[in-house]
């Protein structure tokens, strides 16, 4: 059911882009198959493709059947995953967003007890092996983020959004539909920005941006990490902007979900924008924006060393201008999420 009236969520946090593999430890009232499985969900979750899947509010969900092929048989606690048939793995999970992730246990039949659940990513030895035995087991492990006592799930709170480093701000421009959001990892140095709008082009732009004044010239560097599949056109790269008003001048390189990479810009305030194509790729990918005067030039890099000019234009801009990076949704009704690290913004020319 989209709106269940039985179910137990738990928190936990993930990594956007990792794959993850779904085991849970159960046990069936009176090893009997019609007491064995449970409907899962999860916030956030996707395809390999970035299609969303599995999430709560929809009638989407991860299917756990303790006993998992006809007449197999089941006997006291047992691991299985979200898979069907005996011996058959149950397809990865993956999520678009970095941090907090709710999971949700929806009543399926009745006398299912749940005592474990493991996530387990790419480099840990659970992703293509149970954890432990699928009838009387006895394995069972420490907690690591969070547990369940009976029917009642305990979890540690999520982290608190941690604030931009300095010079940093963030704010939406234009009409986007839906706020976004901004937030800093200090131990891994990654920025996930979440945006809506319409688009970043023609004459008015919709997205959130985060951003730092420059004077002068100057350059902005960074790789964008992950983009999530909201649209085809979903828009995260560097940008250079005269002001902060939507119809404002200027220059983007961008990377976006599934059209490539792309120089975009408005050389003037209230102008059309332009367009010039880069890399047929996606994330993961280097972009950069150099100021030399009135000229801004983009560039890509697949390595962040080795560097491909992709297009130069003249732009009518004042001396101080603002550097960062943007995410636009190509949506007024939902936020994309995108993440970058080696964010770099640069005073002076770069060559």
């Amino acid at each position: 059911s989209a709106n269940p009236s039985s179910y137990v969520e738990l928190t936990f946090n993930a990594v956007a882009g990792q794959k993850y593999h779904f085991w849970m430890r159960g046990r069936a009232d009176s090893n009997v198959y019609t007491n064995d499985s449970v409907f899962v969900q999860f916030s956030n979750a996707v395809t390999s493709t970035g299609t969303p899947i599995y999430r709560p509010g929809t009638t989407s969900a991860a299917e756990y059947n303790l006993e998992d092929c006809s007449s197999c048989g089941i006997a006291g606690w047992g691991w299985q995953d979200n898979g069907w048939g005996s011996g058959v793995m149950g397809a990865a999970i993956y999520f678009d967003t970095t941090g907090p992730q709710t999971l949700r246990l929806q009543q399926r039949e009745d006398g299912l007890s749940i005592d474990q659940i493991i996530l387990s990513p790419a480099a840990s030895s659970f992703l293509n092996a149970s954890p432990g035995a699928l009838k009387n087991d006895i394995k069972i492990y420490a907690a690591t983020q969070g547990s369940m006592a009976g029917s009642v799930p305990t979890a540690p709170p999520p982290p608190a959004t941690a604030p931009l480093p300095s010079p940093w701000q963030h704010a939406d421009i234009g009409s986007v539909g839906v706020a976004g959001s901004a937030n800093y990892d200090g131990s891994t140095a990654i920025f996930t920005v979440k945006g809506a709008g319409a688009d970043v082009w023609g004459t008015q732009d919709a997205l959130h941006f985060v951003y730092q004044s420059l004077t002068g010239d100057g350059s902005i560097v960074a790789r964008v990490a992950s983009v999530s599949n909201t649209a085809a056109w979903v828009k995260a790269g560097v940008m250079i902007r005269d002001t902060l008003d939507a119809n404002s001048a200027q220059a983007m390189m961008l990377v976006s979900y599934s059209k490539g990479l792309a120089f975009q810009r408005r050389t003037a305030a209230g102008g059309l924008s332009t367009s010039t194509s880069g890399a047929l790729s996606g994330a993961p990918y280097y972009v950069r924006l150099d100021r030399s005067g009135s000229t801004i030039s983009a560039f890509q890099s697949s390595d962040g060393v080795n560097w491909t000019l992709v297009g130069i234009d003249t732009f009518s801009m004042t001396a101080t201008v603002y550097v960062g990076i943007g995410v636009s949704s190509h949506s007024t009704a939902a936020t994309a999420t995108a993440t970058f690290d080696n964010i770099t913004a640069t005073a002076g020319s770069e060559g």
